[in-house]
């Protein structure tokens, strides 16, 4: 699942850039704080593949297509991303 390992790790980046504030992971107070998406040492294929090991299979399916739902139960909002430059 290439599209979230990329959004994971151009998240951060690309918000800043263009002035938003990203809350997803909380790596405070949130659920996935002792997952290893919030192991910032790890490189980002890792950080990806133990997020979406947390997905259950509807989950996984939901998420699959360009308007996503996120997944709040782990607090990952709705997305929205395109696949013209895969």
């Amino acid at each position: 699942m290439p599209p979230l390992r990329y959004l994971l790790w151009l998240a951060p980046y690309l918000g800043a850039a263009l002035g938003f504030d990203y809350t997803f992971p909380d790596c405070v107070n949130g659920l996935l704080r002792s997952n290893a998406v919030c192991n910032r040492t790890q490189d980002a294929p890792a950080r990806a593949k133990a997020l979406i090991s947390m997905f259950t299979d509807d989950e996984l399916m939901a998420n699959t297509v360009n308007l996503s739902p996120g997944v709040s139960r782990l607090g990952l909002p709705g997305y929205q991303w395109w696949s013209e430059a895969l």
